[in-house]
């Protein structure tokens, strides 16, 4: 339980770069933010895959659908967590992640659910990096480069596809 702070942070860092709009590539929808303050928070002002490629001065308080959509399952994820907290605990069968470097377990309900959504959420925004790196081979002049980032978006989608459908079924387990 003590990782689940850590992939929430890790989660919300993710969510900010996710929220970069651009007009001159961007066709999507976006959210603009009154508070000047409040959008650099929010906001990255430069282009995750596009080093260099800073928003339009217009742009700067622009904040794309995709990114608001990350922020709001965060907030949603840390009420979840707080209300768990105040519940008494409700045991369930045991869910461990063990790694080398990452230890999660969880054998109530009230560890499980936030773990399970918190992880689901972290893939969710690994998928969306690789349909954006799918999206930006185009752009790449080097034949090999090009397969390089195709292969390397595939396997993020895989494994992120997996690790979603795999939580989804954690969830289910009570």
């Amino acid at each position: 339980m003590y990782m689940l702070p850590i992939a929430l942070i890790f989660t919300i860092i993710l969510a900010r770069i996710c929220t970069t709009y651009d007009s001159r590539s961007s066709r999507g929808k976006y959210i603009t933010i009154k508070n000047r303050t409040f959008a650099k928070l929010l906001i990255e002002k430069e282009h995750f895959l596009d080093k260099g490629k800073y928003t339009l001065q217009k742009d700067r308080n622009k904040m794309s659908i995709i990114g608001l959509i990350f922020y709001l399952c965060n907030l949603f994820i840390i009420i979840l967590t707080l209300i768990l907290l105040l519940l008494p605990q409700i045991p369930c069968v045991p869910f461990e992640i063990d790694a080398t470097k990452m230890h999660l377990f969880a054998d109530t309900i009230n560890s499980k659910i936030p773990i399970c959504f918190t992880m689901i959420l972290l893939c969710s925004e690994f998928f969306y990096f690789a349909i954006m790196m799918f999206r930006y081979i185009k752009n790449v002049e080097r034949k090999w480069i090009k397969c390089l980032m195709f292969i390397v978006s595939m396997i993020i989608s895989l494994v992120c596809a997996a690790v979603i459908i795999e939580m989804f079924f954690e969830l289910l387990k009570w």
